[in-house]
Protein backbone atom coordinates (compact mmCIF):
# COMPACT_ATOMS: atom_id res chain seq x y z
CA UNK A 1 0.00 0.00 0.00
CA UNK A 2 2.75 2.21 1.05
CA UNK A 3 4.77 1.58 -2.03
CA UNK A 4 0.82 2.45 -4.40
CA UNK A 5 0.97 5.70 -2.46
CA UNK A 6 4.42 6.83 -3.02
CA UNK A 7 4.41 6.20 -6.45
CA UNK A 8 1.34 7.93 -7.34
CA UNK A 9 2.00 10.93 -5.51
CA UNK A 10 5.54 11.29 -7.34
CA UNK A 11 3.78 10.85 -10.47
CA UNK A 12 1.34 13.81 -8.87
CA UNK A 13 3.62 16.28 -7.61
CA UNK A 14 6.47 15.84 -11.06
CA UNK A 15 3.37 16.19 -13.45
CA UNK A 16 4.22 18.95 -15.83
CA UNK A 17 2.09 22.24 -14.68
CA UNK A 18 -0.37 24.23 -16.68
CA UNK A 19 0.15 27.39 -15.04
CA UNK A 20 3.97 27.25 -16.54
CA UNK A 21 2.75 27.34 -20.10
CA UNK A 22 2.04 31.26 -21.71
CA UNK A 23 -1.61 31.90 -23.64
CA UNK A 24 -1.46 34.28 -26.48
CA UNK A 25 -3.38 34.75 -29.03
CA UNK A 26 -3.00 32.60 -32.44
CA UNK A 27 -3.14 33.45 -35.61
CA UNK A 28 -5.59 31.92 -38.36
CA UNK A 29 -2.88 30.26 -40.16
CA UNK A 30 -2.05 28.14 -36.63
CA UNK A 31 -5.71 27.63 -35.60
CA UNK A 32 -6.26 25.64 -38.30
CA UNK A 33 -3.29 22.92 -37.49
CA UNK A 34 -3.80 19.03 -37.32
CA UNK A 35 -6.68 17.11 -35.06
CA UNK A 36 -4.31 14.78 -34.70
CA UNK A 37 -1.91 16.95 -32.82
CA UNK A 38 -4.61 18.33 -30.32
CA UNK A 39 -5.23 14.54 -29.00
CA UNK A 40 -8.49 13.95 -30.58
CA UNK A 41 -9.67 10.64 -32.64
CA UNK A 42 -12.88 9.56 -33.25
CA UNK A 43 -15.27 7.41 -30.90
CA UNK A 44 -17.95 5.07 -31.87
CA UNK A 45 -21.13 6.26 -31.08
CA UNK A 46 -20.80 9.70 -31.27
CA UNK A 47 -21.41 12.60 -33.43
CA UNK A 48 -20.55 10.78 -36.08
CA UNK A 49 -23.81 8.24 -36.58
CA UNK A 50 -25.91 11.77 -36.60
CA UNK A 51 -29.23 11.17 -38.07
CA UNK A 52 -30.41 12.58 -41.94
CA UNK A 53 -27.87 13.33 -44.56
CA UNK A 54 -28.10 17.25 -44.28
CA UNK A 55 -26.09 19.86 -43.23
CA UNK A 56 -25.36 19.83 -39.49
CA UNK A 57 -25.97 22.84 -37.46
CA UNK A 58 -23.84 23.21 -34.65
CA UNK A 59 -23.01 26.12 -32.43
CA UNK A 60 -19.96 27.11 -29.93
CA UNK A 61 -21.28 25.44 -27.21
CA UNK A 62 -22.68 22.33 -28.73
CA UNK A 63 -18.87 22.08 -30.53
CA UNK A 64 -17.54 22.47 -26.88
CA UNK A 65 -19.42 19.53 -25.62
CA UNK A 66 -18.78 17.37 -28.33
CA UNK A 67 -15.08 17.85 -28.10
CA UNK A 68 -15.03 16.57 -23.85
CA UNK A 69 -16.36 13.25 -25.53
CA UNK A 70 -14.11 13.00 -28.30
CA UNK A 71 -10.76 14.31 -26.07
CA UNK A 72 -8.23 11.20 -24.96
CA UNK A 73 -6.94 13.45 -22.66
CA UNK A 74 -9.94 14.02 -20.61
CA UNK A 75 -11.02 10.43 -21.09
CA UNK A 76 -7.11 9.77 -19.36
CA UNK A 77 -8.18 12.10 -16.68
CA UNK A 78 -11.65 10.93 -15.79
CA UNK A 79 -9.76 7.26 -15.83
CA UNK A 80 -6.97 8.83 -13.24
CA UNK A 81 -10.18 9.93 -11.32
CA UNK A 82 -11.53 5.88 -10.83
CA UNK A 83 -7.83 4.84 -10.09
CA UNK A 84 -7.97 7.13 -6.96
CA UNK A 85 -11.66 6.23 -6.44
CA UNK A 86 -10.22 2.57 -6.27
CA UNK A 87 -7.18 3.56 -3.94
CA UNK A 88 -9.34 5.64 -2.07
CA UNK A 89 -11.25 1.57 -1.15
CA UNK A 90 -8.17 -0.04 -1.09
CA UNK A 91 -7.21 2.73 1.89
CA UNK A 92 -10.23 1.55 3.49
CA UNK A 93 -9.79 -2.05 3.31
CA UNK A 94 -6.69 -1.72 5.92
CA UNK A 95 -9.07 -0.64 8.79
CA UNK A 96 -11.43 -3.71 7.86
CA UNK A 97 -11.35 -7.67 8.68
CA UNK A 98 -8.86 -9.61 6.82
CA UNK A 99 -10.59 -13.61 6.08
CA UNK A 100 -8.53 -16.06 4.38
CA UNK A 101 -9.55 -19.36 4.10
CA UNK A 102 -6.92 -21.81 3.50
CA UNK A 103 -7.13 -25.66 2.69
CA UNK A 104 -4.75 -28.57 1.69
CA UNK A 105 -5.00 -32.16 1.47
CA UNK A 106 -1.74 -34.71 1.79
CA UNK A 107 -1.27 -38.07 1.02
CA UNK A 108 1.58 -39.97 2.56
CA UNK A 109 3.29 -42.78 0.75
CA UNK A 110 5.67 -43.64 2.74
CA UNK A 111 6.05 -42.07 6.42
CA UNK A 112 8.87 -42.52 8.41
CA UNK A 113 8.91 -43.72 12.50
CA UNK A 114 9.27 -40.48 14.31
CA UNK A 115 10.83 -43.08 16.98
CA UNK A 116 12.95 -44.70 15.35
CA UNK A 117 16.53 -45.71 16.70
CA UNK A 118 15.93 -44.28 20.10
CA UNK A 119 14.92 -46.28 23.17
CA UNK A 120 10.99 -45.24 22.75
CA UNK A 121 10.93 -47.53 19.61
CA UNK A 122 10.21 -50.48 22.17
CA UNK A 123 7.58 -48.78 23.53
CA UNK A 124 4.84 -50.28 20.84
CA UNK A 125 5.05 -53.65 21.62
CA UNK A 126 4.65 -53.71 24.93
CA UNK A 127 1.11 -52.12 24.08
CA UNK A 128 -0.19 -55.72 24.34
CA UNK A 129 1.00 -56.10 27.61
CA UNK A 130 -0.53 -52.85 29.25
CA UNK A 131 -3.78 -54.91 27.71
CA UNK A 132 -2.53 -57.93 29.36
CA UNK A 133 -2.18 -55.99 32.89
CA UNK A 134 -5.83 -54.46 32.34
CA UNK A 135 -7.07 -57.92 31.82
CA UNK A 136 -6.28 -59.66 34.94
CA UNK A 137 -7.03 -56.46 36.75
CA UNK A 138 -10.77 -56.61 35.77
CA UNK A 139 -10.96 -60.37 36.97
CA UNK A 140 -9.17 -59.79 39.92
CA UNK A 141 -11.86 -57.16 41.21
CA UNK A 142 -14.96 -58.50 39.23
CA UNK A 143 -15.69 -60.91 42.11
CA UNK A 144 -16.72 -63.19 39.55
CA UNK A 145 -14.94 -66.87 40.96
CA UNK A 146 -14.94 -68.06 36.75
CA UNK A 147 -12.46 -65.48 36.22
CA UNK A 148 -9.29 -65.67 37.05
CA UNK A 149 -5.73 -63.71 36.33
CA UNK A 150 -3.85 -65.43 33.24
CA UNK A 151 0.03 -65.63 32.15
CA UNK A 152 0.93 -63.03 29.25
CA UNK A 153 1.11 -65.78 26.64
CA UNK A 154 -2.31 -67.18 27.56
CA UNK A 155 -3.53 -63.78 27.37
CA UNK A 156 -1.99 -63.47 23.60
CA UNK A 157 -3.40 -67.05 22.71
CA UNK A 158 -6.54 -66.20 24.23
CA UNK A 159 -6.83 -62.49 22.01
CA UNK A 160 -5.09 -64.77 18.25
CA UNK A 161 -8.23 -67.41 18.91
CA UNK A 162 -10.96 -65.04 19.29
CA UNK A 163 -9.87 -62.75 16.34
CA UNK A 164 -9.27 -66.12 14.24
CA UNK A 165 -13.06 -67.27 15.41
CA UNK A 166 -14.35 -63.82 14.14
CA UNK A 167 -12.48 -64.01 11.00
CA UNK A 168 -10.31 -61.21 11.48
CA UNK A 169 -7.08 -60.49 10.14
CA UNK A 170 -4.97 -57.59 12.03
CA UNK A 171 -2.00 -56.37 10.08
CA UNK A 172 0.15 -54.64 11.92
CA UNK A 173 2.61 -51.87 11.26
CA UNK A 174 6.47 -50.13 12.04
CA UNK A 175 4.52 -46.86 12.70
CA UNK A 176 1.18 -47.10 13.99
CA UNK A 177 1.62 -42.78 13.93
CA UNK A 178 1.24 -43.16 10.11
CA UNK A 179 -1.93 -41.73 8.20
CA UNK A 180 -2.45 -41.92 4.55
CA UNK A 181 -4.58 -39.16 4.01
CA UNK A 182 -4.08 -35.86 5.86
CA UNK A 183 -6.55 -33.02 5.32
CA UNK A 184 -6.45 -29.43 6.89
CA UNK A 185 -8.98 -26.31 6.64
CA UNK A 186 -8.42 -23.05 8.68
CA UNK A 187 -10.27 -19.89 8.60
CA UNK A 188 -8.55 -16.84 9.48
CA UNK A 189 -9.75 -13.70 10.70
CA UNK A 190 -7.62 -10.69 11.53
CA UNK A 191 -8.88 -7.40 12.06
CA UNK A 192 -6.71 -4.15 13.10
CA UNK A 193 -7.48 -2.65 16.18
CA UNK A 194 -4.52 0.18 16.22
CA UNK A 195 -2.73 1.13 12.83
CA UNK A 196 -1.55 4.83 12.19
CA UNK A 197 -0.08 3.91 8.85
CA UNK A 198 -3.69 2.98 7.65
CA UNK A 199 -5.22 6.00 8.73
CA UNK A 200 -3.04 8.33 7.12
CA UNK A 201 -3.25 6.49 3.98
CA UNK A 202 -6.70 7.07 3.86
CA UNK A 203 -6.28 10.61 4.23
CA UNK A 204 -3.50 10.57 1.82
CA UNK A 205 -5.71 9.30 -1.47
CA UNK A 206 -8.55 11.44 -0.55
CA UNK A 207 -6.55 14.31 -1.17
CA UNK A 208 -4.98 12.80 -3.90
CA UNK A 209 -8.79 12.52 -5.33
CA UNK A 210 -8.64 16.08 -5.18
CA UNK A 211 -5.16 17.02 -7.03
CA UNK A 212 -6.77 13.81 -9.72
CA UNK A 213 -10.20 16.55 -10.17
CA UNK A 214 -8.50 19.41 -10.58
CA UNK A 215 -6.46 18.16 -13.26
CA UNK A 216 -9.58 16.85 -14.83
CA UNK A 217 -10.94 20.40 -14.55
CA UNK A 218 -8.00 22.49 -16.04
CA UNK A 219 -7.79 20.22 -18.68
CA UNK A 220 -11.34 20.65 -19.63
CA UNK A 221 -10.78 24.32 -19.49
CA UNK A 222 -7.96 23.81 -21.64
CA UNK A 223 -9.45 21.90 -24.20
CA UNK A 224 -12.21 24.80 -24.43
CA UNK A 225 -9.94 27.61 -25.45
CA UNK A 226 -8.48 25.01 -28.24
CA UNK A 227 -11.77 24.11 -29.33
CA UNK A 228 -13.03 28.36 -29.26
CA UNK A 229 -9.94 28.80 -31.34
CA UNK A 230 -10.75 26.00 -33.90
CA UNK A 231 -14.56 26.99 -33.80
CA UNK A 232 -13.18 31.11 -33.94
CA UNK A 233 -10.77 30.20 -37.24
CA UNK A 234 -13.54 28.72 -39.26
CA UNK A 235 -15.89 31.71 -38.48
CA UNK A 236 -12.95 33.76 -39.85
CA UNK A 237 -12.26 31.77 -42.74
CA UNK A 238 -15.45 31.96 -43.76
CA UNK A 239 -15.74 36.36 -42.78
CA UNK A 240 -12.80 36.56 -45.16
CA UNK A 241 -14.06 34.40 -48.01
CA UNK A 242 -17.52 36.42 -47.91
CA UNK A 243 -15.55 39.67 -48.22
CA UNK A 244 -12.95 38.50 -51.21
CA UNK A 245 -17.05 37.55 -52.57
CA UNK A 246 -18.32 40.85 -52.18
CA UNK A 247 -15.32 42.25 -53.46
CA UNK A 248 -15.76 40.44 -56.64
CA UNK A 249 -19.70 41.13 -56.87
CA UNK A 250 -18.56 44.92 -57.03
CA UNK A 251 -15.75 44.32 -59.73
CA UNK A 252 -18.15 43.07 -61.68
CA UNK A 253 -20.54 45.66 -61.52
CA UNK A 254 -17.37 48.15 -62.54
CA UNK A 255 -16.24 46.14 -65.01
CA UNK A 256 -20.04 46.05 -66.31
CA UNK A 257 -19.96 49.80 -65.92
CA UNK A 258 -16.51 50.45 -67.80
CA UNK A 259 -17.29 47.88 -70.83
CA UNK A 260 -20.23 50.33 -71.32
CA UNK A 261 -18.50 53.50 -71.20
CA UNK A 262 -15.23 52.02 -73.60
CA UNK A 263 -18.12 50.76 -75.78
CA UNK A 264 -19.56 54.24 -75.78
CA UNK A 265 -16.32 55.98 -76.58
CA UNK A 266 -15.93 57.63 -73.26
CA UNK A 267 -13.17 55.60 -72.04
CA UNK A 268 -9.96 53.88 -73.06
CA UNK A 269 -9.79 50.23 -73.84
CA UNK A 270 -7.04 49.76 -70.88
CA UNK A 271 -9.20 50.37 -67.90
CA UNK A 272 -11.44 47.63 -69.00
CA UNK A 273 -8.44 45.62 -69.42
CA UNK A 274 -7.27 46.53 -65.96
CA UNK A 275 -11.08 45.82 -64.52
CA UNK A 276 -10.68 42.51 -66.08
CA UNK A 277 -7.57 41.60 -64.38
CA UNK A 278 -8.35 42.33 -60.85
CA UNK A 279 -11.84 40.65 -61.32
CA UNK A 280 -10.14 37.65 -62.71
CA UNK A 281 -7.07 38.01 -59.32
CA UNK A 282 -10.53 38.41 -56.89
CA UNK A 283 -12.32 35.10 -58.46
CA UNK A 284 -8.72 33.44 -57.89
CA UNK A 285 -8.63 35.07 -54.63
CA UNK A 286 -11.92 33.91 -53.64
CA UNK A 287 -11.47 30.07 -54.72
CA UNK A 288 -8.23 30.45 -52.23
CA UNK A 289 -10.41 31.28 -49.49
CA UNK A 290 -13.50 29.33 -49.82
CA UNK A 291 -10.89 26.18 -49.72
CA UNK A 292 -9.51 27.77 -46.46
CA UNK A 293 -12.62 27.82 -44.75
CA UNK A 294 -13.72 24.64 -46.27
CA UNK A 295 -10.43 23.39 -44.31
CA UNK A 296 -11.11 24.64 -41.25
CA UNK A 297 -14.60 23.70 -40.90
CA UNK A 298 -13.08 20.16 -42.05
CA UNK A 299 -9.98 20.64 -39.10
CA UNK A 300 -13.10 21.82 -36.59
CA UNK A 301 -15.58 18.24 -38.48
CA UNK A 302 -12.55 16.07 -37.24
CA UNK A 303 -12.00 17.28 -33.92
CA UNK A 304 -15.81 17.02 -32.81
CA UNK A 305 -16.15 13.96 -34.66
CA UNK A 306 -18.47 14.63 -37.36
CA UNK A 307 -19.07 12.16 -39.97
CA UNK A 308 -16.68 13.82 -43.18
CA UNK A 309 -19.50 13.37 -45.98
CA UNK A 310 -21.63 15.76 -43.69
CA UNK A 311 -21.70 19.41 -44.69
CA UNK A 312 -21.25 21.87 -41.20
CA UNK A 313 -23.15 24.99 -40.63
CA UNK A 314 -21.38 27.16 -37.73
CA UNK A 315 -24.50 28.92 -36.20
CA UNK A 316 -22.75 31.91 -34.25
CA UNK A 317 -22.66 35.97 -34.23
CA UNK A 318 -19.09 36.96 -35.97
CA UNK A 319 -19.40 40.42 -34.71
CA UNK A 320 -18.10 43.35 -33.08
CA UNK A 321 -20.71 43.63 -30.89
CA UNK A 322 -21.13 39.34 -29.88
CA UNK A 323 -16.92 39.91 -29.55
CA UNK A 324 -16.67 42.99 -27.35
CA UNK A 325 -19.48 42.15 -24.95
CA UNK A 326 -18.24 41.72 -21.22
CA UNK A 327 -14.54 43.27 -21.97
CA UNK A 328 -15.17 46.82 -20.35
CA UNK A 329 -14.09 47.50 -16.81
CA UNK A 330 -11.92 43.99 -16.40
CA UNK A 331 -8.81 44.55 -14.54
CA UNK A 332 -6.31 42.68 -13.60
CA UNK A 333 -6.66 42.79 -9.95
CA UNK A 334 -9.88 41.40 -9.29
CA UNK A 335 -9.11 38.83 -12.46
CA UNK A 336 -6.00 37.79 -10.53
CA UNK A 337 -8.01 37.00 -7.24
CA UNK A 338 -10.56 35.10 -9.45
CA UNK A 339 -7.89 33.03 -10.62
CA UNK A 340 -6.32 32.14 -7.65
CA UNK A 341 -9.14 30.81 -6.09
CA UNK A 342 -10.55 29.42 -9.37
CA UNK A 343 -7.58 27.71 -11.27
CA UNK A 344 -7.11 24.01 -10.78
CA UNK A 345 -3.83 24.21 -11.27
CA UNK A 346 -3.19 26.85 -8.11
CA UNK A 347 -5.50 24.32 -5.88
CA UNK A 348 -2.78 21.38 -7.34
CA UNK A 349 -0.13 23.37 -5.89
CA UNK A 350 -1.65 24.07 -2.73
CA UNK A 351 -2.86 20.30 -2.41
CA UNK A 352 0.59 19.56 -2.92
CA UNK A 353 1.62 20.86 0.08
CA UNK A 354 -0.76 18.63 2.06
CA UNK A 355 0.04 15.83 0.47
CA UNK A 356 3.37 16.02 1.21
CA UNK A 357 2.27 16.97 4.84
CA UNK A 358 0.62 13.78 4.94
CA UNK A 359 3.37 12.01 2.94
CA UNK A 360 5.79 12.76 5.83
CA UNK A 361 3.37 11.89 8.24
CA UNK A 362 3.13 8.23 6.34
CA UNK A 363 6.84 7.80 6.71
CA UNK A 364 6.76 8.82 10.15
CA UNK A 365 3.58 6.37 11.18
CA UNK A 366 6.56 3.75 10.51
CA UNK A 367 7.83 4.49 14.44
CA UNK A 368 3.95 3.78 15.82
CA UNK A 369 3.08 0.10 17.15
CA UNK A 370 0.17 -1.84 15.04
CA UNK A 371 -2.39 -3.99 16.93
CA UNK A 372 -4.47 -6.39 15.33
CA UNK A 373 -7.14 -9.29 16.95
CA UNK A 374 -7.08 -12.42 15.35
CA UNK A 375 -9.19 -15.71 15.25
CA UNK A 376 -8.19 -19.26 13.31
CA UNK A 377 -11.05 -21.69 13.01
CA UNK A 378 -9.86 -25.23 11.45
CA UNK A 379 -10.82 -28.43 10.91
CA UNK A 380 -7.83 -31.31 11.16
CA UNK A 381 -8.65 -34.49 9.47
CA UNK A 382 -6.18 -37.50 9.84
CA UNK A 383 -8.16 -40.64 7.62
CA UNK A 384 -6.73 -43.97 7.02
CA UNK A 385 -7.27 -46.38 4.12
CA UNK A 386 -8.78 -49.18 6.00
CA UNK A 387 -11.67 -47.74 8.63
CA UNK A 388 -12.39 -50.58 10.05
CA UNK A 389 -11.84 -51.22 13.82
CA UNK A 390 -11.63 -54.36 15.81
CA UNK A 391 -13.62 -54.33 18.86
CA UNK A 392 -15.24 -56.44 22.11
CA UNK A 393 -17.98 -58.11 20.94
CA UNK A 394 -21.45 -57.31 22.36
CA UNK A 395 -22.51 -59.73 25.46
CA UNK A 396 -19.46 -58.85 27.95
CA UNK A 397 -17.91 -62.54 26.97
CA UNK A 398 -13.46 -62.53 26.84
CA UNK A 399 -11.63 -62.73 23.64
CA UNK A 400 -14.72 -62.66 21.35
CA UNK A 401 -14.38 -60.38 18.76
CA UNK A 402 -16.24 -57.81 16.45
CA UNK A 403 -15.10 -55.36 13.27
CA UNK A 404 -17.32 -52.21 12.98
CA UNK A 405 -16.84 -49.80 9.99
CA UNK A 406 -16.39 -46.03 10.67
CA UNK A 407 -16.88 -43.44 8.05
CA UNK A 408 -15.17 -41.80 6.43
CA UNK A 409 -16.16 -38.16 8.31
CA UNK A 410 -16.53 -40.03 11.33
CA UNK A 411 -15.27 -38.21 14.25
CA UNK A 412 -12.22 -40.41 15.34
CA UNK A 413 -10.90 -38.79 11.86
CA UNK A 414 -11.58 -35.28 12.61
CA UNK A 415 -10.85 -32.97 15.12
CA UNK A 416 -11.69 -28.84 15.04
CA UNK A 417 -9.11 -26.63 16.15
CA UNK A 418 -10.00 -22.96 17.09
CA UNK A 419 -7.09 -20.24 18.58
CA UNK A 420 -7.42 -16.48 18.51
CA UNK A 421 -5.11 -13.63 20.43
CA UNK A 422 -3.69 -10.19 20.08
CA UNK A 423 -0.84 -9.41 17.78
CA UNK A 424 1.83 -6.34 18.07
CA UNK A 425 4.14 -5.32 15.92
CA UNK A 426 6.54 -2.20 16.51
CA UNK A 427 9.83 -1.40 14.84
CA UNK A 428 11.55 -0.23 18.14
CA UNK A 429 14.99 1.04 16.35
CA UNK A 430 15.96 0.86 12.53
CA UNK A 431 19.42 2.64 12.72
CA UNK A 432 17.27 6.36 12.08
CA UNK A 433 16.30 5.39 8.74
CA UNK A 434 12.72 6.64 9.70
CA UNK A 435 14.50 9.86 10.96
CA UNK A 436 16.01 10.71 7.88
CA UNK A 437 12.96 9.93 5.68
CA UNK A 438 11.18 12.39 7.88
CA UNK A 439 13.55 14.80 7.26
CA UNK A 440 13.54 14.68 3.74
CA UNK A 441 9.79 14.53 3.47
CA UNK A 442 9.57 17.79 5.44
CA UNK A 443 11.90 19.76 2.59
CA UNK A 444 9.75 18.14 0.42
CA UNK A 445 7.05 20.16 2.17
CA UNK A 446 9.20 23.56 1.88
CA UNK A 447 9.49 22.60 -1.59
CA UNK A 448 5.94 22.45 -2.57
CA UNK A 449 5.38 25.20 -0.75
CA UNK A 450 7.67 27.29 -2.85
CA UNK A 451 5.94 26.02 -6.18
CA UNK A 452 2.66 27.11 -4.74
CA UNK A 453 4.36 30.73 -4.61
CA UNK A 454 5.60 29.78 -8.43
CA UNK A 455 2.44 28.92 -9.63
CA UNK A 456 0.61 32.14 -8.00
CA UNK A 457 3.06 34.31 -9.71
CA UNK A 458 2.74 32.51 -12.89
CA UNK A 459 -1.36 33.34 -13.38
CA UNK A 460 -0.53 36.50 -11.96
CA UNK A 461 1.56 37.09 -15.02
CA UNK A 462 -0.25 35.19 -17.59
CA UNK A 463 -3.82 37.42 -16.45
CA UNK A 464 -1.89 40.11 -16.59
CA UNK A 465 -0.55 39.06 -20.52
CA UNK A 466 -3.99 37.73 -20.88
CA UNK A 467 -5.97 40.91 -20.39
CA UNK A 468 -3.45 43.00 -22.27
CA UNK A 469 -3.76 41.07 -25.32
CA UNK A 470 -7.76 41.08 -24.79
CA UNK A 471 -7.54 44.82 -24.57
CA UNK A 472 -4.84 45.57 -27.31
CA UNK A 473 -7.62 43.42 -29.42
CA UNK A 474 -10.43 45.39 -28.19
CA UNK A 475 -8.73 48.73 -29.32
CA UNK A 476 -7.96 47.13 -32.60
CA UNK A 477 -11.78 45.86 -33.22
CA UNK A 478 -12.88 49.73 -32.44
CA UNK A 479 -10.22 51.18 -35.03
CA UNK A 480 -11.29 48.69 -37.74
CA UNK A 481 -14.93 49.48 -37.37
CA UNK A 482 -14.64 53.09 -37.94
CA UNK A 483 -12.08 52.64 -40.51
CA UNK A 484 -15.12 49.92 -42.36
CA UNK A 485 -17.62 52.55 -41.82
CA UNK A 486 -14.96 55.33 -43.67
CA UNK A 487 -13.83 52.90 -46.32
CA UNK A 488 -16.90 52.24 -47.41
CA UNK A 489 -18.30 55.64 -47.38
CA UNK A 490 -15.03 56.27 -49.30
CA UNK A 491 -16.71 53.53 -51.95
CA UNK A 492 -19.48 55.10 -52.24
CA UNK A 493 -18.09 58.67 -52.72
CA UNK A 494 -15.92 57.22 -55.44
CA UNK A 495 -18.90 55.49 -57.14
CA UNK A 496 -20.52 58.40 -57.78
CA UNK A 497 -18.00 60.17 -58.94
CA UNK A 498 -17.08 57.55 -61.49
CA UNK A 499 -20.92 57.69 -62.79
CA UNK A 500 -20.46 61.34 -62.76
CA UNK A 501 -17.90 60.87 -64.87
CA UNK A 502 -15.57 63.46 -62.69
CA UNK A 503 -12.99 60.55 -61.87
CA UNK A 504 -11.96 57.54 -63.21
CA UNK A 505 -12.27 53.76 -62.58
CA UNK A 506 -8.74 53.59 -60.98
CA UNK A 507 -9.95 55.55 -58.26
CA UNK A 508 -13.08 53.31 -57.68
CA UNK A 509 -10.48 50.08 -57.67
CA UNK A 510 -8.48 51.92 -55.72
CA UNK A 511 -11.30 53.05 -53.28
CA UNK A 512 -12.58 49.36 -53.44
CA UNK A 513 -9.32 47.85 -52.60
CA UNK A 514 -9.12 49.74 -49.68
CA UNK A 515 -12.58 48.42 -48.70
CA UNK A 516 -11.52 45.04 -48.91
CA UNK A 517 -8.33 45.82 -46.71
CA UNK A 518 -10.73 47.69 -43.86
CA UNK A 519 -12.86 44.80 -43.84
CA UNK A 520 -10.49 41.69 -43.97
CA UNK A 521 -8.58 44.02 -40.98
CA UNK A 522 -11.91 43.92 -39.23
CA UNK A 523 -13.10 40.41 -39.06
CA UNK A 524 -9.06 39.85 -38.18
CA UNK A 525 -9.77 41.52 -35.37
CA UNK A 526 -13.15 40.23 -34.24
CA UNK A 527 -11.52 36.57 -34.59
CA UNK A 528 -8.04 37.89 -32.28
CA UNK A 529 -10.60 39.36 -29.66
CA UNK A 530 -12.22 36.19 -29.34
CA UNK A 531 -8.95 34.14 -29.74
CA UNK A 532 -7.84 36.62 -26.74
CA UNK A 533 -11.53 35.79 -24.42
CA UNK A 534 -10.53 32.64 -24.63
CA UNK A 535 -7.33 32.95 -23.33
CA UNK A 536 -8.25 35.31 -20.40
CA UNK A 537 -10.98 32.80 -19.40
CA UNK A 538 -8.22 30.03 -19.46
CA UNK A 539 -5.88 32.12 -17.43
CA UNK A 540 -9.13 33.24 -15.16
CA UNK A 541 -10.10 29.80 -14.95
CA UNK A 542 -13.70 31.21 -15.75
CA UNK A 543 -15.36 31.93 -18.55
CA UNK A 544 -16.49 35.88 -19.34
CA UNK A 545 -19.34 36.69 -20.68
CA UNK A 546 -20.30 34.08 -23.00
CA UNK A 547 -20.13 35.55 -26.82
Amino acid sequence: MRAALCAAFVATLFAPSAFAQQTGASQASSSTASAASSGFVFAPGLPRDLPGSGPVEITLDEALRMAREQSIALRSARLDVETVQAQIEEARAGTRPNIALSSSYTRNFVSSNPFAGSSAGGLFATLGFLDWVAYNERARTDNNPATNPISLVAYQDSVSAGYQQAGISVSSSDNPFSVPNQFQTFLAVTQPLYSRTAGIALKAVSRLESVQNDALQRASEQLDEQVRQQFYAALLAEAQADVVRQSLARTRESVAEISRRVDAGVLPRFQRLSAEVQEGNLATQLVQAENYAALAKENLKITLGLPADRSLVLQADFDATTALAGVDGLAVEPLVTEALERRADVRQARTAVDIQDIQRQLTASAQYPNLSAFLNLGMIGNVPDDRTVTEAAPGGQPFTYQQRDRGFFSGDFWQPSVSGGLRLNWQLYDGNRTSAQVQQRRIAVEQARLNVARAEQGVRLQVQQALLTVQGAQQRVLTQQQNVTRAEENYRIAQTRLEEGVTSALELRDASSQLDAARLSYTQAIHDLLVARAALATAVGAPLQSP
